[in-house]
């Protein structure tokens, strides 16, 4: 494989005419015909301005190896990627978006288990569940399929999404900080009382709020990134038994903290506290997986 097979094939991933590239460079088509037929090749200046235009680095489009198999590779492996990001975000929006009901009406119904509220949010869950179940499998199904991919993202690509993803997630975050800084305001103005069903909790709401808008996002960023991590893509593709017994026991963690969820909630009517239960299985899932890793 060669420079001018390259820039043909390059060319034939984005259905570009030898013309419309011969635009871009600011030459005539007849050049580009000539680096394609070998019989010429463009200066420094060209070369440079072709891998900007088809995101690849010079070594590989002087040197490497790139077929239209390839670039079919990259479609099929960015086109599962980013359903698996949007899946997996929009569940955890769909339970987060339950749980801010189910908080805001428990604020209007203190004498009665605010029976509304648990429904939606049964609602919810059977609405993400299958979306979780459908793009996991999916991605699970890919991953046999193809267990080795090349890296096809040049330090351009890889940087620019970088700068993004910094920029996204510094305003999530201060705008989580911005909740909690809301939250304990509202709280210092208001009165109150000894018993919690006479204490309003709608500053509590609005916080959840806001994460409802806010975890998504960065899910759905922090899953793209890692798109960009081919050697960590191959490696979840061919898994180790530490890896596996990890997976295991961070599922049985997570589906414990919605039995004792739903428990809190049903049994001791406890539904304004019991969401601690999903940060702190978070947290025991962050621990188990660092422990299994070393």
């Amino acid at each position: 494989m060669n420079f001018r097979e390259n820039l043909q094939n390059l060319r034939n991933s984005k259905n570009m005419t030898q013309e419309e590239l011969a635009e871009k460079l600011d030459v005539s088509r007849q050049a580009v015909s000539k680096w394609e037929s070998g019989s010429g090749y463009p200066e420094m200046e060209k070369i440079l301005l072709i891998c900007d235009i088809f995101d690849c680095t010079m070594d590989t489009l002087m040197k490497g190896k790139i077929s239209l198999n390839e670039n079919d590779d990259r479609k099929s492996y960015e086109k599962i990627y980013n359903l698996y990001s949007k899946g997996i975000a929009f569940g955890v929006s769909i339970i987060l978006l339950g749980v801010t009901v189910l908080i805001g009406l428990f604020d209007f119904y203190r004498d009665e288990t605010s029976v509304i509220g648990i429904l939606i949010l049964l609602i919810c869950i059977l609405i993400a569940v299958p979306i979780f179940i459908y793009v996991t499998m999916s991605m699970e199904s890919f991953q046999k399929i193809k267990p080795q991919m090349p890296n096809f993202f040049s330090d351009g690509e890889i940087t620019k999404f970088n700068q993004k993803y910094a920029v996204i997630l510094s305003v999530c975050v201060s705008l989580l900080i911005f909740g909690v800084v809301l939250l304990i305001g509202l709280y210092g103005t208001t009165e109150i009382d000894v018993n919690v069903y006479d204490t309003p909790i709608f500053p509590v709401t609005i916080l959840f709020g806001i994460i409802t808008i806010v975890v998504p996002i960065i899910v759905y960023y922090s899953i793209l990134k890692g798109k960009f991590d081919i050697e960590s893509y191959n490696h979840e593709s061919n898994p180790t038994k530490e890896d596996n017994i990890s997976s295991k026991v961070s599922g049985v963690i997570m589906l414990s903290a919605v039995f004792i969820f739903l428990a809190l909630g049903f049994i001791w009517d406890l539904w304004h506290i019991a969401w601690v239960v999903f940060p702190l299985g978070g947290v025991l899932c962050g621990i188990a997986s660092t422990i299994f890793e070393k």
